[in-house]
């Protein structure tokens, strides 16, 4: 187990009648630390009660906080201390959701017996402490003497593994095998001529629930692939072993089955779920063409082989009934739910809003604080390895000085903007509008979607939806696999360089051009261009997905800042998603989590508030836990820090998410409930443009502007009430935001 920490070893205790699988948390690898947390039924706490340093080392204890005295050993919980990658391991393991935990207590026999029991409740609170679990749920039990140990073995057999939801919804393999088949070792012998993919064997026990061949599976980081076929392998044995009687091989070669002792499980063509991962429009549906009599009979012989039911509102959005893929007997119509909006965006008026403040929305307050950081990243090149870590550091810092300023600075002032001199408002603010009411206004969500909405799916009842992928996957059917058995999954066509890395565990390869790759397909599956890094570390988990699982579409997250995470962070800085067994690189943009159509955007994810995180992504129906990861390049090499954690809401394109920004303007003549105010435009045109917009101060005033005066910008308004000299007049604007799409 210490020379290959990423492969489980499999014992059978005679005694209890029970398979257990072991795992070794390697805290000095965070992320693979989250792997074995997200497959463990039980954890099991090794703590030292003195000063043993090999002991402490193990827990990440530091041998100058430990006291040498046994019957000291009471001010553990005050003194103990572990280091920053241990704390990183158990931060990133309390927010994936810890299992039951049991703690077992080494040295405590050496403590005299009058101070057993304060030295048990010491080391109790401690780990309680650190682990954030209630000390009443952990059970402290000694192993010292073989009697405990037996004991110890006894409460880890009677414990009764609940799994969570999420985890039993879904068959997993954890492997305990993979490797790479040649030519001749595939299935159906057929020899494989691509030199960019291979064929991947992984072998372990079926987890979760029943497994079948006609569901795709999730290489994590990689993407979604069909099964080649599930064999149900024989259990080897090794005669070399007298206890445990069972062990599980830990290396990562190619061994030769019996095919005779096996029972092999095909997918079934009409049965198995097709791998889709965007969608591909048709740029002429929205065409108007008079059908000849030729194309009239073609379409009543198309409409009498296949039915397609397909409905067009007046926002061009089309309702997709019919069958895409089907592993349900008797259920014709399992993709009723189905759309694929954006087939009626106007791409004319996107083209005409794509002037020099970019594309979604002519808004350039988003795109100056990255002008910095461009510079210094394209001026790393030609330069030593040494150097570059230190240019790294540099930009860090100066990125993280300008990220707090400007959060400083929109805390003083939230969504506060100036007026542009060299650019008319009108122009500069094209594509905000004003609201009557947040609450109330009415805001069409088909209106103006940019063209990245045209690859994404929607479901018409996304909670019925989750209840029927949920419910086929606890079906149960005699060709289904049960859980327990000991499997071998074929997946061809995965990409050899992502299957390397695989195999070489945490190791990183260096990035992989994207020329001549295609976007949203990764191989023979379909998933985001690989780019030389899984986004983890750890063991393998092979994940079965559910119906419409491998489908692109806009998810939103609940999500909360963890409080080690310091460092402002923005909307639309890409990182790595961690939604259950799935890893998934996307950049998520923040808003309000509150009753209503319409959301307010957060420039910035706020400390200790419940926010929606929204993205690009495939669905995930819930429950299922989300971590949100940064990358970090240290001398240690490429890490990834926990910046927030949640869990999944809901897939919904339509979710409207309004950015909010305040014009000013100074008071410069005041008369009751009349004042001439400047400084919010700054000619008569852009005052016209903005007339119907409502007025209202700082001082509770509501208002409105009457005309232009002069032709430098000032303007006559008035107000509900005596408006005062100190006061500061403003106008809300609102906008409606999209999440950034990750372009090859």
């Amino acid at each position: 187990m210490a020379a290959k920490p990423n492969i489980p070893v499999t014992i059978f205790i005679d005694r209890h009648r029970l398979w257990l699988s072991l795992l070794v948390v390697q805290e000095s690898i965070p992320l693979a630390a989250l792997e074995v947390g997200k497959v463990a039924d039980l954890l099991l706490v090794v703590a030292p009660i003195y000063g043993n340093a090999k002991a402490h080392a193990r827990i990440g204890i530091r041998p100058d906080d430990v006291e040498p005295c046994a019957y000291r050993v009471h001010t553990m919980s005050e003194k103990m201390k572990v280091s920053s990658q241990v704390d990183s391991a158990l931060t990133l393991l309390c927010a994936q959701g810890l299992p039951t935990t049991i703690c077992a207590l080494r040295g405590l026999c050496n403590v005299p017996r009058g101070k057993r029991s304060a030295s048990r409740t010491a080391a109790t609170d401690a780990i309680s402490k650190l682990l954030k679990h209630p000390t009443h749920h952990l059970k402290a039990l000694a192993a010292d003497s073989p009697v405990e140990f037996l004991e110890l073995v006894r409460q880890v057999a009677v414990h009764a593994c609940a799994q969570p939801k999420w985890r039993s919804a879904r068959p997993y393999v954890l492997a305990e095998r993979i490797s790479i088949l040649s030519s001749v070792e595939s299935p159906d012998h057929a020899c494989i001529t691509d030199d960019l993919t291979v064929t991947v064997s992984v072998e372990g026990y079926v987890r979760g629930t029943r497994m079948t061949a006609n569901q795709l599976v999730h290489l994590p980081g990689v993407g979604d692939f069909p099964v080649e076929s599930i064999s149900e392998i024989p259990e080897e044995r090794e005669t070399y072993f007298k206890n445990p009687k069972h062990h599980r091989e830990s290396a990562s070669r190619i061994l030769s089955t019996d095919s005779n002792s096996s029972r092999v499980h095909l997918p079934d063509p009409n049965l198995c779920d097709v791998p889709v991962r965007i969608n591909l429009p048709d740029t002429l549906a929205g065409e108007q063409t008079w059908p000849t009599a030729q194309d009239m009979i073609e379409s009543h012989t198309d409409d009498a082989i296949v039915r397609h039911s397909i409905c067009t509102t007046d926002s061009g959005v089309v309702w997709i009934d019919h069958v895409i893929s089907s592993n349900i007997l008797n259920e014709p119509a399992r993709d009723t739910y189905i759309e694929s909006p954006g087939m009626g965006i106007d791409h004319a008026v996107c083209q005409d809003m794509s002037g020099p403040f970019g594309l979604h929305g002519g808004d350039g307050d988003e795109n100056h604080e990255s002008t910095f950081l461009d510079s210094v990243e394209n001026d790393s090149g030609g330069r030593g390895e040494a150097q570059m870590y230190l240019d790294d550091t540099r930009r860090d810092s100066a990125a993280r000085v300008l990220l707090e300023a400007d959060e400083q600075n929109r805390c003083m002032f939230p969504d506060e903007v100036e007026t542009p001199l060299h650019i008319s408002a009108r122009n500069r603010f094209a594509r905000y509008r004003g609201l009557k009411s947040f609450r109330s206004s009415r805001w069409d969500p088909k209106e103006a979607l940019p063209p990245d909405y045209s690859k994404v799916f929607a479901f018409k009842n996304f909670r019925r939806a989750t209840y029927q992928a949920t419910q086929t996957s606890t079906d149960h059917d005699r060709r289904n696999i049960c859980v327990g058995t000991f499997v071998q999954v074929i997946i061809r066509g995965v990409p050899r360089a992502a299957a390397n890395v695989l195999l070489l565990d945490e190791k990183v390869q260096d990035p992989v051009s994207p020329i001549g790759l295609i976007e949203g397909v990764v191989g023979k599956g379909v998933g985001p261009v690989w780019n030389g890094w899984n986004g983890g570390a750890g063991p393998l988990i092979l994940s079965a997905l559910l119906q419409h699982e491998s489908r692109l579409t806009v998810m939103h997250y609940g999500v909360t800042k963890t409080t080690s995470y310091e460092v402002p962070f923005r909307s639309k800085t890409p990182l790595w998603f961690h939604i259950g067994f799935r890893r998934e690189r996307a950049a998520p943009i923040f808003s309000t989590d509150g009753p209503g159509d319409k959301h307010k955007f957060e420039r910035f994810l706020p400390s200790k508030k419940l926010v929606v995180a929204s993205v690009y992504g495939p669905v995930v129906f819930p429950p299922a836990p989300v971590l949100g990861l940064q990358e970090e390049y240290g001398s240690g090499g490429l890490t990834a820090r926990l910046v927030f954690s949640g869990n999944v809401r809901k897939s919904d394109p339509d979710r409207i998410i309004l950015k909010r920004i305040v014009l000013t303007g100074i008071p410069f003549k005041t008369h009751k409930s009349k004042a001439v105010v400047r400084q919010m435009f700054f000619c008569p045109e852009d005052i016209r443009w903005f007339k119907p917009l409502e007025l209202w101060t700082k001082y509770g005033m509501r208002g409105k502007i009457k005309e232009a005066v002069g032709t430098h910008g000032h303007m006559k308004c008035v107000f509900n009430g005596v408006i005062q000299q100190q006061d500061t007049v403003c106008a809300t604007l609102y906008k409606r935001v999209f999440p950034k799409f990750l372009k090859v």
